[in-house]
């Protein structure tokens, strides 16, 4: 079997069907096999999905277990020589499983990409980057990035590759796993997600990891996915998913830079939110107001 496509869902019904839809719809010449993990839902996914998509693995939950301990549990029972993150809250376009699985043919160096990704208007979404930095987290998490703004940018502009518009294939230090394509043999050897991280800096985790085993990143302009945003992120609510944020945070900077910087890291963040608080927006904390900003998703 050429490729297994992972999809992790919570209370996404509408969204899933559409996105099961696409891939069905544009499945190319490729063997496939779709694996959703439902983390219980509670909005009729799992009926959707056994009446529209006979032929689609379920893996169901009785808790949400959120994303990498879900996605793992599709890896481990993925028959493909390649695997697909995709979000749920994603469409499938054109010919995009043929384009991505050629590139991996014709590129044995390739152990990972993503391809071209848009909102739901159509507009450019970046879906790859450099590595997160401490010293970046520490300038967008916290009060600092006040002090020192023009420092900011720059490292900002050197994340984003200088808010790069995906004109051409290039490679990449992070491919986003809203759609992550990863070679199976890969995947296994990396240890597939780290499940400390919940929700955030799983890409980043995983990517360093193939690049450890020296095997390249891609982004390729071919393929089209189209991500509408933050959807099982919004269901689980912005309060929720921000706690878990500074936790998956912290518990990244913990594992990259050690005890010492991560509790510095979470101690700025401490004051940041306090003086947030200060500011008579009481219910906020950095990363709520992050997670609200549109170029910050997940």
């Amino acid at each position: 079997m050429d490729l297994t496509i992972s999809i992790v869902s919570y209370n996404t019904k509408i969204k899933l069907q559409a996105c099961l839809e696409s891939i069905f719809q544009y499945k190319g010449k490729k063997t496939f096999e779709v694996i959703v993990v439902d983390n219980a839902s509670e909005d009729g996914s799992i009926e959707m999905v056994k009446s529209f998509f006979p032929q689609t693995a379920l893996i169901l939950n009785s808790a949400n277990l959120f994303f990498s301990c879900a996605h793992n549990q599709a890896f481990k029972r993925a028959k493909g020589k390649y695997v697909l993150i995709l979000n749920s809250d994603t469409l499938i376009k054109n010919n995009t499983f043929d384009e991505c699985l050629d590139y991996f043919e014709n590129n044995s160096e390739a152990g990972a990409l993503t391809c071209r990704t848009t909102n739901t208007d159509g507009s450019f979404q970046l879906n790859y980057s450099e590595d997160y930095r401490y010293k970046l987290a520490l300038l967008n998490y916290t009060f600092l990035g006040k002090i020192f703004p023009k420092t900011k940018k720059t490292f900002n502009d050197e994340f984003t590759y200088f808010n790069d518009r995906g004109a051409s294939i290039r490679e990449v230090c992070v491919a986003g796993d809203a759609n992550l394509w990863i070679r199976k043999e890969i995947a296994e050897k990396t240890g597939y997600y780290d499940e400390r991280f919940k929700l955030y800096y799983t890409e980043n985790d995983i990517c360093i990891n193939v690049r450890k085993l020296g095997h390249k990143i891609y982004f390729i302009p071919s393929g089209s996915v189209v991500h509408h945003v933050r959807q099982s992120v919004e269901k689980a609510g912005l309060k929720k998913i921000s706690q878990i944020y500074y936790e998956d945070t912290i518990e990244y900077y913990k594992k990259y830079n050690g005890y010492f910087p991560a509790l510095f890291l979470a101690v700025l963040i401490k004051i940041t939110n306090l003086l947030i608080k200060m500011q008579k927006l009481k219910n906020q904390n950095i990363f709520f107001t992050f997670l609200n900003h549109p170029n910050n998703i997940k």
